[in-house]
Formats: structure tokens, sequence, C-alpha cells
């Protein structure tokens, strides 16, 4: 009997572990090994760079004391050029005040973003507003300068959410580079079926990649709790950046 008991209750945790999750399609970028025409290094480019923020979304998170408010965008090299993003401003409107929260990415010099990529920026930062008010962004401005630089190509395969027990959800997938990379920087947009963006996530996969071989990843988005956003997503669009330190 107690066996048997100890089987009903892991099959019910078990569910809880996996309700909602589900794959998602996957929508392959010019930073992943597919739909690569032309090697960076190979191409003369010319002019001045220009990324435009295609989308920006803004949530507020409760927190044990006040709230964290988080932001984040979509962008896209419109330009004929490589660039890097030195920094995102976000003018975003809480309730009835206006706060600037300033992104800066993590290793930028290494994120290069050539023609007609995408790159993402997200930031979190503590709030304290009244529960409820709204929240929203009004604009941002980006600050970009030429990039010369030539990151390692990091492909994700097999990309899916699943809801943990008990309040936040996991990503999971493969990851493939083109070279040996010590080092690496992804950023996730999530979408829903109407390619609108929900949210980004930034992570990096611990384990060193290697040419040629897939290394699995799961990184948990506690600190991304947008309510059914497994539910909600219909497409994941993973742009990586690896590189070395020396």
């Amino acid at each position: 009997m107690k066996k048997l008991i100890a089987l009903v209750l892991c099959l019910i945790f078990l569910s809880a572990c996996t309700h909602n999750g589900g794959k998602s399609s996957i929508v392959p970028q010019p930073h992943s090994l597919d739909d690569v025409i032309t090697s960076p290094s190979d191409t003369v480019y010319s002019g001045e760079p220009s990324l435009t923020v295609t989308q920006s979304v803004a949530y507020l998170f409760p927190q044990l004391e006040g709230n964290e408010l988080y932001v984040a965008c979509e962008l896209k090299n419109d330009s004929d050029c490589p660039c890097t993003v030195e920094s995102v401003i976000y003018n975003v409107e809480i309730g009835e005040k206006t706060v600037k929260v300033n992104a800066v990415p993590p290793a930028a010099d290494y994120c290069a973003v050539f023609p007609g990529e995408l790159f993402y920026s997200a930031a979190w930062t503590g709030e304290q507003v009244q529960e409820g008010a709204d929240v929203k962004v009004i604009s941002v401005d980006v600050s970009i300068k030429k990039s010369d630089a030539t990151p390692i190509r990091i492909k994700a395969e097999n990309l899916f959410t699943v809801r943990n027990y008990p309040s936040f959800v996991t990503l999971s997938g493969d990851l493939q580079s083109d070279d040996n990379a010590q080092l690496n920087l992804m950023y996730a947009g999530f979408y829903d079926e109407n390619d609108i963006l929900l949210g980004v996530w930034c992570f990096t996969e611990p384990t060193e990649l290697v040419k040629g071989r897939a290394a699995h990843f799961t990184t948990h988005l506690e600190k991304l709790p947008i309510e059914g956003l497994e539910q909600k997503t219909s497409e994941i669009r993973l742009v990586g950046f690896g590189y070395n330190s020396n």
C-alpha cells in the first residue's frame, strides 16, 4: 500500500512539473549556423550603422517589497554595416510618473549585429509603485557603434518550455557552434501567435561549446514570471554569440 501511495504521489508531481509545457516553433536567426549566406569576414561593408527598435514590452513583477520593473525590446539592424549596442535607455510610464532605465548589454563588443539581424535587450530594476499601476514603454533610445568583430555562430535546436513546480518556466534545448567557444551569450525572444514580443531572456551555457558537438542546456526563467508565458509562446527566436577569453 505504501509503495502504491508513493507511486501516485510521484505521478501527481510529474504532472504538475510538465503541465502546459510543450515545444514552440524555432525561427532561425542569422546568428545561427543556418541562414548565413556569406561569412562576415568576406564581406566589405559601407555606410553608417543603424538599429531600429521594432517592439518593446514592460511589466511590473511583484516582489516581497514593492515591485520589480522589467523592460525588454527587439532591435533590427536596418543598415549596411555591422554594429554593437553600447546602451539602451527605456523611458517608461508607470502610473502617473515616468522613469528611465539604462540597460548596458553584457560583453557588448562581442555581440556584433550584422545587416538584417535581430538583437535583444532586457533589464530589471526595483521600483516602489502602487500595486496594479499601469506600465508601458514610451520610447527607447539606443546608442550604437560600428563593429569589426566576428562572433562565433551559435545554433539552437529543439527548444521547448515547461511549467515547473511551483511557479516558474524552464527553457531547454540544444546548442551547436561553428567553432569552439569558451564563453557564450544567448538572447531568447518569446513571441505569441501574432508575432507580438512577450519577453526576452538573456542567459549563458556554462559548458564550453565544442565545434560540431551539441550541448544540452536548461535555463530557469524565475526572474521572468510573465503570466501564461508557456501557453502564449508560439515562437522562440534565439540569437547566440560565442567568443573566447584569450
